[in-house]
């Protein structure tokens, strides 16, 4: 399993099916093997504090593998905080 949010597989015209992952920020489309987003830069993935594998589900509030609670703190610590110009 990738360590991205997924959305549905999509099935192109030859029939082969490709999934797509979700930026966790900004919602843009990428690959399942993209590590950034190529949108806004932020991480696609973010990880259980307590035992380090992969949350590849953005809504979550436990880790599926440990069950160890996932807070906002986590999730916010994973992505970039834009700066703000300087004049």
């Amino acid at each position: 399993m990738t360590e991205h949010q997924h959305n549905s597989p999509k099935a192109d015209s030859a029939g082969t099916t490709t999934a797509i992952a979700r930026c966790l920020v900004c919602g843009a489309a990428g690959f399942p093997e993209d590590r950034f987003c190529p949108c806004c830069g932020a991480p696609m993935n973010r990880h259980c504090p307590r035992c380090g594998v992969a949350i590849i589900h953005a809504l979550s509030l436990f880790c599926t593998s440990c069950g160890a609670q996932i807070h906002d703190e986590e999730a916010s610590s994973q992505h970039p905080t834009p700066e703000s110009p300087t004049t």
